[in-house]
């Protein structure tokens, strides 16, 4: 995976899918540590969120009005932590997994609750999940589902409640927004 920034236009390209943080996190900062990338403002903003037990969820969120583009007419993906910012790749399907690794032993548990924001409609009731090494939560395309038709967007929230010990948990929570592409 290389990172290419247009400067003057705000684009950042991609050659490949992104399923590392960390390293996509290291090569933009370097890019913006260049000579020319010092004279403009910074792509992103990232943050690493300890969950405990030694798991961390990771988010990338494009600011200073930052594009991300991706080269190439092959699909796309990007996975791996919470992204956030606008993604400009006609022709090409690019997937956008929103997913956070939870540590948590066997006392522990959890649940997560999909809801629309915008409508206040609660997208599905809350999910109990099993304690494992790690849990990928994986939205679908009811999950994504427009509400009310005549919404241009609607943001989404999904809330995740982690029990990892008998007296740790954690709380989090990720926004996105989903686009009403009817009639385009």
């Amino acid at each position: 995976m290389a990172f290419t920034v247009d400067w003057p236009n705000r684009a950042v390209w991609s050659d490949a899918s992104i399923s590392d943080f960390p390293a996509t996190r290291s090569a933009l900062r370097a890019l913006e540590q260049t000579e020319i990338g010092l004279v403009y403002p910074s792509i992103f903003s990232w943050a690493k969120i300890a969950l405990g037990g030694g798991a961390y969820m990771y988010s990338i969120t494009l600011i200073n009005g930052y594009v991300l583009h991706f080269s190439g007419t092959a699909n796309r993906s990007i996975s791996g932590g919470n992204f956030e910012g606008t993604i400009i790749a006609p022709g090409v399907q690019v997937t956008v997994n929103r997913a956070a690794a939870y540590a948590v032993t066997a006392v522990g548990g959890g649940a997560v609750a999909p809801r629309c924001l915008s409508t206040g409609a609660q997208i599905k009731n809350a999910i109990n999940v099993t304690p494992a090494a790690s849990i990928q939560i994986t939205l679908d395309a009811l999950d994504n589902a427009i509400q009310a038709a005549q919404n241009p967007s609607e943001l989404k929230l999904l809330t995740v409640h982690a029990v990892y010990g008998s007296n740790d948990e954690c709380n989090d929570e990720c926004r996105w927004q989903v686009k009403n592409l009817v009639g385009i």
